[in-house]
């Protein structure tokens, strides 16, 4: 009959099939007492977390099982998507984590592909846009030929009118002058206040 040292450690290989664990394994080895020495066969397990991680490519939180050092990894490497395109699958020997790097490479094929197809679209709908624009212009310019010719028949006529400048009366500028701790004038800025509505009558 095995040990239980040993039946840990089949057990836990099934279980990191199904979770991220980095390379951690169980290990053994003794206590051994402070005053006689005597030493008690032990083991340590890793430090396995469930954790829910992000997934750029699929766009969502997975649940895995990890341990602290494949999380600290993760990490490192910029995110989950990153660690499992970065790492074998003999290294990560791990189920989950082959099939979830299988659905990762798939996704960001077909966004690559959906990019592809957006961009080409984009450029035709541009070139189209470009020929309407271009004509669209050559009209706006005989219109503006036309107006100006107008204008400029009127304006000879009559003196040029001078627009006044429209004033919201909700608004008031006002010019403020800063001192500095010397006594020495700053630059005036210029502020513009919004008065109240029930004072003053549209």
């Amino acid at each position: 009959m095995p040990s239980a040292a040993v039946q840990a450690a089949r057990a836990l290989v099934k279980r990191s099939r199904r979770g991220l664990y980095a390379g951690k394994t169980v290990l053994s080895g003794n206590n051994v007492s402070e005053d006689g020495g005597n030493r008690t066969r032990r083991i340590w397990k890793p430090n396995v977390q469930r954790k829910a991680l992000y997934s750029e490519a699929l766009d969502r939180m997975v649940r895995l099982n990890v341990t602290t050092s494949a999380i600290r990894t993760i990490d490192k490497y910029g995110g989950l998507d990153a660690y499992l395109l970065g790492t074998t699958d003999e290294k990560l020997a791990s189920d989950v984590g082959s099939e979830l790097k299988q659905q990762i490479r798939a996704a960001l094929a077909l966004q690559k592909q959906q990019r592809k197809n957006g961009v080409q679209s984009a450029t035709a709908s541009f070139a189209a846009g470009g020929l309407e624009a271009s004509s669209r212009n050559v009209q706006l310019d005989e219109s503006t030929d036309r107006s100006a010719a107008e204008q400029g028949a009127d304006t000879d006529s009559d003196s040029a009118a001078v627009v006044p400048k429209r004033v919201r009366p909700d608004l008031v500028e006002e010019i403020v002058q800063k001192t500095r701790w010397d006594g020495s004038m700053t630059q005036a800025i210029k502020k513009i206040n919004r008065r109240p509505l029930w004072t003053y009558t549209p």
